[in-house]
């Protein structure tokens, strides 16, 4: 299987950028190609806005002739906004080889769990948070009817944009206008995300003290607790295993014909294996596994 190297990602990019192919034609037109090595929109898009500089250097190697290092303060910072990218495409965007990334992430002690980059080895501290976290979550109330009306996920981010308090605000606006329109309007409604720094923002929890509903703590770094992650995404994926899509447009039927064809048992399952999860954390004092 032919998997392409940084260099000749770039290649393909600037000859797409000359052909005046838009950004987003771009990254359907690599992910055709190319599938799981495609590199991430927000790499298109850096690489673009260099050549529209007129900046058309693709040599990975500084004018020291010494391989470019690795800033692994903007790599944890990259992780931070998307911890969903691969380190292919890490390595596209930073201009470096694929093994400098795979070092740098070691360096930073970072490892995959459910698709998205979280520390290999939780200090102390975040052990106790996910124990703690998962009690408080577990005693909250008695039985597990009230699961039925938490609302958990994690938000979309449009191509090319960063998850911002801004964004996040306009986003939970357009949820609760929705519960608004759903049987929950006048149900007491629990809510839950992780501990992003948009979700933790002063102007996020402004915005939810005026909906008036309970907010939920989530341990850190714990994707393992987040029914997106360990139910709905692994499901999708293997729903889409093996499909290719021409256009934005197909993508987008696709996801709204597999939303449609889940039935509501499957939502309600996803949430409810929660217990067993906060379960699991306190009796392995906070370990993933």
């Amino acid at each position: 299987m032919f998997v392409p190297t940084a260099i000749h990602i770039r290649h393909v990019l600037i000859y797409l950028f000359l052909s005046h192919t838009t950004m987003k034609d771009s990254e359907t037109f690599l992910k055709n190609v190319y599938n799981t090595h495609a590199p991430h929109y927000n790499t298109i898009r850096n690489w673009f806005h260099r050549f529209e500089k007129d900046d058309f250097s693709l040599d990975e190697k500084d004018r020291s002739g010494r391989p470019r290092e690795l800033d692994l303060d903007k790599l944890k910072h990259a992780l931070q906004s998307d911890p969903f990218q691969s380190s292919r495409e890490l390595a596209v965007t930073f201009g470096v080889h694929h093994s400098t990334v795979l070092e740098g992430l070691k360096s930073l002690g970072m490892r995959k769990l459910f698709g998205r980059f979280i520390p290999h080895h939780l200090t102390q501290a975040n052990l106790d948070r996910r124990v703690d976290d998962s009690i408080t979550l577990l005693t909250l109330h008695a039985g597990d009817r009230w699961l039925d009306r938490l609302i958990t996920g994690d938000e979309k981010m449009p191509e090319g944009k960063t998850i911002t308090g801004d964004l996040y605000t306009t986003q939970l606006r357009n949820l609760k206008k929705a519960v608004d329109r759903s049987a929950l309007k006048d149900k007491k409604v629990y809510y839950q995300h992780d501990n992003a720094r948009p979700h933790v923002s002063k102007q996020v929890k402004q915005e939810l003290m005026g909906y008036g509903w309970n907010v939920l703590p989530h341990p850190p770094y714990s994707p393992d607790l987040a029914p997106s992650d360990y139910w709905l995404f692994g499901d999708m994926t293997r729903a889409f295993e093996g499909r290719s899509f021409n256009s934005r447009g197909a993508v987008e039927a696709a996801l709204k014909q597999y939303f449609a064809s889940r039935p509501a048992g499957f939502y309600r399952n996803g949430i409810h294996k929660l217990r067993e999860r906060w379960r699991h954390v306190v009796d392995n004092d906070g370990q993933y596994n």
